[in-house]
């Protein structure tokens, strides 16, 4: 029974990744490099000012620092979001890899169990 549910498990990775594949390739944004990901980067600075969308920190370009900027899809790819303008958040470097691929009320509650 394990087997069965470890390829289903896999299988359902599989597909996930096809899915993020072709949101990229045929998305509204498509591949986020270049020019591209600075006006993107601008946009959601004008939007949510140059602070981390989920800790508030003050965001740096300077790729050696804690508090660099980064995109983050607010809902996952991996869980069905868009790769649209409306679903991404820029945030700092620490923030993206605590997150990873969670929902954003599961990001919430790790946040605030860090606090207690």
């Amino acid at each position: 029974m394990l087997g069965f549910m470890r390829k289903c498990q896999v299988m359902n990775q599989r597909k996930a990744a096809r899915k993020r594949r072709e949101l990229y390739k045929h998305g509204s944004l498509g591949a986020l490099q270049g020019e591209k990901k600075r006006e993107v980067i601008g946009a959601l600075q004008k939007l949510y000012g140059n602070r981390c969308f989920w800790c508030q920190a003050q965001l740096h370009d300077n790729p050696d620092s804690a508090w660099k900027q980064t995109i983050d899809h607010h809902i996952p790819l991996s869980r069905g979001g868009p790769h649209e303008m409306d679903n991404l958040r820029l945030v700092c470097i620490r923030c993206q890899g605590k997150k990873g691929n969670k929902m954003p009320l599961e990001y919430i509650a790790i946040l605030h169990k860090d606090l207690l």
